[in-house]
């Protein structure tokens, strides 16, 4: 195991694990992949018109609540397609493939025409940005979310005047699509249903992680801000996972407070402070 992982799960219970979280960010042996949705951006408000779009592009007439969107939130469209539909009067596959269609084209449609999406960013990534920069690293993007939603903020989106994508490896951006495009490929070729690749399977973050780099005992890092993500870490071999920004940040801590490989913070601007 790599020597940077062993000092952090060593030094894990004593204080020092923001500053060697913060060691994993930077350093070159080690591979970061960032969640997406609410870890780097806030994107809601898109993914909010964009489902509800393309529910009444279907006919149906049920609305998305704050509290219905609460409960889907994290969710592969897949899954919370599946439940909007059959919520407004049920489904089958036909209608859940137009339904994802339907829904990627309003995401995208809505995406394009904002002409500031700096303005989504979550506190502290333009710093941590600037971290990474400094140090001449790239990383990777794993996101339940439309891969060209996800590659339409990377390409736009400036720090200090300069595209945030020299910093994101574009072939490491892992999006929804992405994912459902390998299940689908894999599918065909098995007599029974694949179990799903969407996280909390970690296959997106180590797919991304394997497209920043071919070394596959590198420890990886993984930045989320959810259940979902921690979940995906949790465990695992060579990962460590930091969440940051959950709504839920004092059950959280609490649930994953004994966990060798899990830090829950409120900001991520936690770790770029650490002494």
């Amino acid at each position: 195991m790599n020597e940077l992982l062993k000092r952090y799960k060593m030094e894990s219970g004593n204080g020092s694990m923001l500053k060697e979280v913060r060691e994993m960010l930077i350093a070159p042996d080690a591979l970061t992949v960032f969640d997406f949705d609410h870890t780097m951006f806030r994107t809601g408000n898109f993914h909010k018109i964009s489902f509800q779009g393309a529910i009444h592009a279907l006919g149906r007439s049920l609305r998305i609540t704050p509290e219905l969107g609460a409960k889907l939130r994290g969710g592969a469209d897949e899954q919370i397609l599946g439940i909007l539909l059959d919520a407004s009067g049920g489904f089958d596959n036909a209608l859940l493939s137009r339904a994802i269609n339907e829904r990627e084209r309003i995401l995208m449609q809505v995406v394009r025409a904002d002409d500031d999406l700096t303005a989504y960013f979550m506190p502290g990534i333009p710093d941590v940005i600037r971290s990474l920069r400094a140090c001449g690293k790239q990383v990777g993007i794993a996101s339940a979310s439309p891969d060209g939603f996800v590659q339409e903020f990377v390409t736009r989106v400036n720090v200090d005047g300069r595209s945030i994508s020299d910093v994101f490896v574009s072939d490491a951006i892992v999006g929804g699509t992405t994912i459902r495009s390998i299940h689908n490929a894999l599918s065909v070729d098995v007599d029974m249903p694949l179990s799903s690749l969407n996280k909390p399977n970690p296959f997106s973050i180590r797919y991304s992680a394997s497209k920043i780099s071919r070394e596959k005992d590198s420890p990886i890092l993984y930045i989320g801000d959810g259940k979902v993500d921690a979940l995906s870490v949790i465990g695992r071999r060579n990962m460590v996972g930091l969440v940051t920004n959950a709504e839920e940040h004092d059950k959280l801590c609490e649930e994953f407070e004994r966990s060798e490989n899990i830090i829950v913070i409120g900001s991520i601007q936690e770790v770029l402070n650490a002494k």
